[in-house]
């Protein structure tokens, strides 16, 4: 049965979800895959199915992802919902709040600044491989703006990070082959997958011992 990870105030829900789900037993990860990361199903799986929804869930468990990242909100009257955006509208025909406020805590993370704020032991931290930001330079007159592809994981953040014991590593918005072999070669325990289908191809598909550019780890 996969993990649950929850983006909401629901935690405890999440645990109980998929007790009721009518689905065979998944069969177990072939041995080939052992040391590579993970696969996290993003929203129960939003390229194969709607997100958050139990076709999602029941697509993952049946190509097997690893765990499964939902987003629980409480409806006004307590009520624990699947839903990911702030305002019903956005994925239904209804309108209007689902979330009064959010559980997210902010992170910091190593940005050419040192090693600041490593988590704790027994904890995990989940960034994005790539993003995109924009670098805002202030000038004499005026400020230019430039959109930067940022990697965020790279092999000093994983440094930094991993400098407290069991401290456990997901890459987010990995959905392709180079990124999933990068997040491997990085050490990474998990990705963080739009389509579990897909990426399970992926990680089937990747020959062992991997060949990682120099300064990264590789798969054992």
């Amino acid at each position: 049965m996969p993990r649950l990870i929850c983006a909401g105030l629901v935690l405890a829900f999440c645990s109980a979800l998929l007790s009721g789900c009518a689905v065979p037993h998944a069969a177990s990860v072939d041995a080939s895959t052992a040391g590579l990361p993970q696969i996290i199903a993003h929203r129960g799986g939003t390229g194969d199915a709607p997100e958050n929804t139990l076709e999602a869930i029941h697509l993952a468990l049946e190509h097997h992802a690893d765990a499964m990242w939902l987003t629980v909100q409480l409806s006004k009257d307590g009520v624990p919902v699947l839903y990911r955006p702030a305002d019903l509208a956005a994925l239904t025909d209804s309108s209007g709040p689902v979330l009064a406020r959010t559980g997210a805590k902010p992170a910091r993370m190593l940005l050419n600044e040192g090693c600041i704020d490593a988590p704790a032991e027994h904890t995990s931290a989940a960034f994005e491989l790539h993003r995109t930001v924009t670098v805002v330079e202030k000038f004499t007159l005026g400020e230019g703006r430039s959109e930067v592809n940022a990697t965020l994981w790279t092999p000093a953040t994983v440094a930094c990070f991993r400098q407290r014991p069991d401290v456990h590593l997901v890459a987010i918005a990995v959905n392709n082959a180079d990124d999933y072999r990068a997040a491997a070669c990085l050490g990474m325990d998990a990705v963080l997958s739009d389509s579990p289908v897909k990426m399970a191809a992926i990680r089937t598909g990747i020959r062992l011992p991997l060949r990682c550019a120099a300064g990264q780890a590789t798969a054992d």
